[in-house]
């Protein structure tokens, strides 16, 4: 669709700490980036660029990952981060 969301994030043993997110845009200057004026509309935010910031714990367990917030005051994130997430191949 053009858009997409992107997290910045840093692992430190079982805990992912996520930051602000990354807008994703199509490039639209004919230069191969966005314009100064951004893109709007688009969707693909969860959180604003300041934060707030969310930490999770993880764990794994055959072909399933869970992540669990430890602290996130974004519940956008929070529902689409926090849960069991399967591996499918």
């Amino acid at each position: 669709m053009g858009s997409g969301l992107a997290n910045q994030y840093a692992v430190h043993g079982n805990t992912i700490n996520v930051y602000a997110p990354i807008q994703m845009a199509p490039f639209s200057d004919g230069k191969g980036g966005v314009t100064k004026y951004g893109h709007q509309g688009i969707g693909g935010t969860d959180c604003t660029n300041a934060g707030p910031f969310g930490s999770y714990t993880w764990s794994v367990s055959g072909d399933e990952l869970t992540l669990t917030a430890k602290s996130d005051p974004c519940g956008n994130r929070r529902a689409i981060w926090e849960g069991v997430w399967t591996r499918r191949s």
